[in-house]
């Protein structure tokens, strides 16, 4: 029997007008495997056709099922409608859809050509999940060219795959369940967690990030058209 992935949204409201004004962490959902949360995500577009949730699709599988839950409740499907894989596009990303969802407020998205080395990020898991978001202090905005003075010298740019290339790097420390939270610099997201570097690099406390850019381009290279009315500040 296939696994059910379930989704939980923080907020109750089904239909908020175009001026609701909303935290962004309280936006931020949860996907569950059975009971237990696996992985987070956040709204991407919305609209009187519903709303869409990105996240990452490393933990998951095509045959999943999915839907969205609210205080332990089933109340909305959720329909796969665009998918980004690491060994075609060079990135992980999954986009769901619930058509009850209307007018949901969504994350402004930030540049890494916005960021400085040495600033702070905060990662926001789902609640309930981890009750707290932790810290990340921003590295670089490629983890390819990052790697090539930190880890391997003798290896150019082009020579790692493509799923290292345009990688967020960070220094923190992160924990299972965090793929897809929001990396989060005054109300912007400026990419969605992909977890620790590789064990094999023999690194700790390294986090990649897949950034705005990358999604962007990916989200386009598959046809996916978005549009939003309301954003999270």
């Amino acid at each position: 029997m296939d696994k059910i992935i379930l989704l939980s949204l923080v907020i109750p409201l089904l239909f908020p007008s175009p001026s609701l004004a909303a935290d962004l962490q309280s936006v931020v959902i949860g996907i569950n495997d059975g009971e237990q949360v696996v992985a987070t995500g956040v709204p991407l577009t919305s609209g009187a056709w519903g709303a869409d949730y990105i996240t990452v699709s490393h933990l998951l599988q095509s045959r999943i099922k999915y839907s969205i839950t609210s205080d332990g409740k089933v109340v909305a499907k959720a329909q796969s409608v665009a998918a980004c894989g690491r060994f075609y596009q060079g990135i992980d990303v999954l986009i769901l859809r619930v058509r009850e969802h209307r007018y949901r407020p969504v994350v402004t998205w930030g540049q890494a050509a916005e960021l400085k080395i040495g600033e702070e990020l905060q990662i926001f898991p789902y609640r309930s999940f981890e009750s707290v978001s932790v810290l990340v202090r921003f590295l670089h905005p490629d983890f390819a060219v990052w790697a090539t003075t930190h880890i391997r010298k003798d290896r150019q740019w082009n020579e790692w795959p493509p799923e290292a290339r345009g990688v967020l790097v960070g220094e923190g420390r992160g924990r299972p369940g965090f793929s897809g939270s929001p990396w989060v610099k005054d109300g912007k997201v400026y990419g969605l967690h992909k977890g620790p570097l590789p064990p094999e690099f023999g690194l700790k406390d390294i986090l990649g990030a897949e950034p705005w850019s990358k999604i962007d381009r990916c989200l386009k290279d598959v046809h996916y058209e978005y549009r939003t009315l309301v954003r999270v500040r």
